[in-house]
């Protein structure tokens, strides 16, 4: 990095004064580096404020874009941090961003911003923090165990740059971590339609405020060996299909090999599934296997308060059986992997995520129905052609524990409006972009509900 830019951004970024000294170190401003390794970030200074988001690995991509646009001033340099120690269970997993609030966000005055997105394990870990008991010290739920900037107990920081940092976007490796319990959550499906918690998530549901977001769409996805052989099977050039009732009968462990996809091939394949703490999960049980559905509703399909979903048996790692083999992976990151390597493999991935130039992975059709026939992956579900879809839901305290309001409306208001955002895999509920999206509702938000053609 060069020292001197980045000194000339960093004044503009925070002169010396506003930030607080430990007793043991000074604020050193010269560079990005300096001043997240030795500037405190003390929860307790008037010019410090921060935000703690987790949950859905599958929009993950999602909120880095709206984290940053919609909370920080772009007029400042905003330092990217990430979480990279190999020895923790979260490395990798962990995003954050260091720079100056949008003044509207924090009471008309800018100030110091530092906002984290953890996305390990999915959903269920984000609602799992809020609903359990934290007290600081002992990460009740280990997903609270977040990157921190700024020394901690007056020892600095060990941030160091990234090879693709430049002077005019900071980017910093962060191995050290803090207990935090989060502000709010991300997840794909409604709390109480996640097929999990952590046992230590003792308070209720109802102690969570809950706002429906956007549709967002997802997809089965194959290894390369796979597609082609479902192409061979199938006489076509282009993309196969694979039936629902195929699929479901892989999930609830009905199938034992590859024979179920290509008959008369008894083959081994691989289910690369998402673990039960992930909203993904979730949406793929509610599909495929009506889990959720059949039992945490009243006879009039109505959600019954604080009781999950879930009761039906999904198969798991220890389910493994002739030729079909499962595997459980915390993100959606790692079912990405387990397509790309060779062999037959397929799993369910978030519409948000595209295949890359060096991935070997694809989408298939579902029943026939492709589920990315344009460049944003979402007119067949928008338009409701393509039923595997879900309402996605922000999740917040009834009673926040300090006032943050204006910063997770300001998340909340980027995922859902349609005019600040163009993404991926999302359909607005707004019916702004495209008119499809104006054409299709699930009745009261509930995922269990069908899809419903008609106006919003």
């Amino acid at each position: 990095m060069n020292k001197k830019l980045i000194a000339v951004a960093c004044m503009t970024l925070c002169s010396s004064a506003a930030f607080a000294a430990t007793a043991t170190l000074t604020c050193d401003t010269s560079s990005a580096e300096k001043m997240v390794n030795t500037c405190a970030t003390d929860a307790k200074a008037t010019d410090f404020v921060s935000l703690y988001v987790a949950g859905s690995s599958a929009l993950a991509s999602v909120n880095d874009v709206v984290l940053k646009a919609d909370l920080f001033d772009s007029s400042k340099p905003v330092i990217t941090l990430k979480y990279t120690d190999a020895g923790s269970f979260s490395a990798g997993q962990v995003s954050g961003w260091y720079g100056w609030s949008k003044p509207n966000l924090t009471g008309g005055t800018s100030k110091r911003l530092f906002v984290v997105y953890n996305k390990m394990n999915g959903s269920a870990a984000g609602v799992s923090q809020m609903l359990a008991k934290f007290d600081g010290k002992t990460a009740i739920v280990k997903e609270s165990n977040v990157l921190s900037v700024g020394p901690v107990a007056g020892v600095p920081g060990s941030c160091v740059a990234d090879a693709s940092s430049t002077d005019a976007a900071p980017v910093l490796n962060c191995p050290t971590s803090a207990l935090r319990q989060a502000d709010m959550a991300i997840s794909d499906v409604a709390p109480v339609e996640l097929y999990k918690l952590y046992a230590e998530a003792t308070a209720k549901l109802s102690t969570l405020k809950v706002t429906p977001l956007a549709m967002q769409g997802f997809g089965v996805a194959v290894s390369g060996d796979l597609y082609a052989a479902l192409q061979s099977a199938q006489g076509t050039s282009g993309q196969p299909t694979v039936r629902r009732v195929d699929y479901a009968s892989i999930v609830t462990g009905k199938a034992k090999s590859a024979s179920v996809l290509l008959p008369g091939n008894n083959g081994v394949l691989t289910l690369a599934r998402r673990d039960d703490l992930s909203g993904t999960q979730a949406a793929s049980n509610m599909y495929f296997a009506n889990n959720a559905c059949g039992n945490n509703h009243d006879p009039k399909g109505k959600l019954i308060a604080n009781v999950l979903g879930g009761a039906q048996p999904i198969i798991g790692a220890a389910a493994s059986a002739g030729n079909l083999v499962v595997q459980e992976y915390p993100v959606g990151g790692d079912v990405v992997k387990a397509l790309n390597k060779s062999g037959y493999a397929i799993g369910v991935i978030s519409l948000t995520s595209a295949p890359s130039a060096s991935d070997t992975w694809k989408f298939v059709k579902l029943d026939g129905v492709s589920p990315t026939p344009d460049a944003k992956q979402r007119a067949a579900f928008a338009g409701g052609d393509y039923g595997f879809a879900v309402t996605s839901f922000a999740v917040e305290y009834v009673k926040p524990k300090v006032d943050k309001s204006a910063l997770t409306q300001a998340v909340i208001q980027g995922l859902k409006d349609s005019t600040l955002h163009d993404l991926r895999g999302i359909a607005y509920l707004d019916g702004g972009i495209s008119a499809l999206q104006s054409k299709v509702v699930r009745p009261d938000n509930n995922n269990c509900a069908p899809l419903v053609r008609g106006d919003l």
